[in-house]
């Protein structure tokens, strides 16, 4: 999955990157680099301390008349979205277990 972010120069020559909703976080850092490195690892440890991403699917019609279409459960193993972050996430656990060892 990819998340749009800015990154924006401060006045003290760091650096700021954002992610908007459902995340809503930021972080600084010396370098753009930097601060989005640490934005990734706020909204990482997030995602691996409970919270869960999810999807409501809606048709073009009247609303309906239930939750139906609301999804809380664990995405599927065969749901593209939660392979590519299951993906993502086993590949910076591999690059950090590497970085320290």
């Amino acid at each position: 999955m990819q998340i749009p972010i800015l990154i924006e120069p401060l006045a003290d020559g760091r650096f700021r990157a954002k992610a908007g909703e459902p995340f809503a976080a930021s972080a600084d850092g010396l370098t753009a680099t930097e601060a989005a490195q640490r934005l990734e690892a706020v909204v990482r440890e997030r995602l691996n301390t409970g919270s869960l991403l999810g999807v409501i699917d809606l048709d073009n019609g009247a609303a309906p008349t239930s939750a139906a279409g609301l999804q809380l459960e664990p995405l599927p193993d065969t749901d593209w979205f939660f392979q590519t972050m299951r993906e993502a996430i086993a590949e910076n656990r591999r690059r950090e277990d590497e970085a320290e060892g």
